[in-house]
């Protein structure tokens, strides 16, 4: 099932002149489609125009960069914060470092592909495989005789799962936790600072946070936050200093538009309220999390009898995420995903529709 969309505002989803619910955009702030945040963004292109393909080891610099770093550490309360154009280079760029220090790398929960070295595919079979906690934990205690980095990440995109990290508490020896935050940064925690606020202090733990800025910040870039000594050495990495920055445009709306983050938390706990008051979504309660997986619910009608939950959905005005992920051999995921453009009768309509098809 897929569709071909012209126009989206958050909210709605158009398809010529077909116009949808739309329970699939990961803009969980709803930032991108914000009149603030759109007026921003165009003093920003009229200021520094459309972007600056300019390498980060360049004699000249911007010093938006440095405001925007700043006040990225500022929110995120680590000691340093750089910005990449993409989550996925931040990632990269960081493993690639840890590699070449011979850091022996270990995967736990469903890390994504931009925390392997490579392909998914290839790094499935020449690395680690995931691991619970408990068992890496059991690894900690035998001899190490190389530096040990562990990869996660904070929230399952697919479920809205938040991982545990309590384990943390338990690590009694040097260890570089690598947290890939793309789905918590913006949303969870104080003001926003994402996982970081549920993960315990350890000081045999240098903690290493990454992300992209896509998802709740808005921003198309990703940033990584850690230790000033840990990020002056990728400050030095061929991957950081041969890479083009994020448009420096966005990086001003960033800026321009903070008061708006706050209300806009504020709007999605509303819709995040709403779930926790309809009888339809039992499933989903407590909501801690605008991801909701709709796999249960559609596993609940056997296969080959109707309409899949998707199409029914899509027939009466609601597009849902479905699609294989991380890759095509994955199994289908289905997911609502909820922002804060959505209103509480958008919420009403979704949940009566999935009760109307359960009952057909």
């Amino acid at each position: 099932m897929s569709l071909e969309i012209d126009k989206i505002n958050g909210r709605r989803a158009f398809s010529g002149k077909e116009g949808y619910l739309y329970f699939m955009v990961t803009a969980y702030l709803g930032i991108p489609y914000h009149p603030v945040f759109k007026k921003a963004l165009k003093k920003g292109l009229q200021w520094y125009g459309g972007n600056y393909g300019s390498s980060r080891s360049a004699n000249l610099s911007l010093s938006i960069y440095k405001e925007a770093e700043c006040l990225l550490q500022e929110l995120i309360g680590m000691e340093d914060s750089i910005t990449f154009s993409s989550g996925y280079l931040a990632a990269q760029s960081l493993i690639h470092w840890l590699n070449l220090q011979g850091y022996q790398a270990f995967h736990l929960n469903g890390d994504h592909p931009a925390l392997r070295l490579g392909s998914l595919e290839k790094s499935q079979a020449s690395q680690s495989k995931l691991m619970e906690s408990e068992e890496f934990l059991k690894v900690l205690r035998e001899p190490i005789l190389r530096p040990i980095a562990a990869f996660t990440t904070s929230v399952n995109p697919m479920t809205g799962k938040i991982y545990d990290f309590s384990w943390v508490e338990k690590v009694r020896s040097p260890l570089v936790l690598v947290v890939d935050d793309s789905h918590g940064l913006g949303i969870l925690g104080k003001n926003g600072r994402g996982i970081l606020d549920l993960i315990p202090l350890n000081p045999w733990v240098d903690m290493l946070m990454v992300s992209s800025l896509g998802k709740a910040m808005g921003i198309p870039g990703g940033v990584l936050s850690g230790s000033k000594s840990f990020l002056e050495s990728i400050r030095k990495s061929s991957e950081y200093l041969s890479s083009s920055p994020i448009s420096p445009a966005y990086l001003s709306a960033f800026l321009l538009s903070q008061h708006i983050y706050p209300e806009q938390r504020i709007l999605l706990q509303e819709i995040l309220n709403r779930i926790e008051n309809l009888k339809f979504l039992e499933e989903f309660k407590p909501v801690l999390h605008p991801v909701l997986s709709l796999n249960s619910i559609s596993e609940q009608k056997k296969k080959g009898k109707g309409e899949s939950l998707p199409e029914f959905l899509l027939r009466k005005g609601i597009l849902v995420s479905a699609f294989s992920y991380p890759s095509p051999k994955d199994p289908l995921s289905i997911r609502a995903v909820l922002n804060a453009c959505h209103k509480p009768k958008d919420i009403k309509l979704m949940a009566q529709a999935i009760y109307s098809w359960l009952e057909t």
